[in-house]
């Protein structure tokens, strides 16, 4: 598994979360990735506001 390139990003953001499953974590970092690279950045954030 490659770290993401955005991995600077978030782990400022869940510095203090303690993450309970790495490799399900990053299957749904690397499909967020190929959503953006299929479907560009509006799709990835009507997404990403949904949740």
């Amino acid at each position: 598994m490659q770290p993401s390139s955005n991995h600077h990003i978030l782990s400022g953001l869940t510095n203090n979360l303690q993450d309970a499953d790495v490799q399900e974590t990053q299957e749904w970092i690397e499909s967020f990735d190929a959503l953006i690279q299929a479907q560009g950045t509006a799709r990835a954030q009507y997404v990403m506001r949904a949740l």
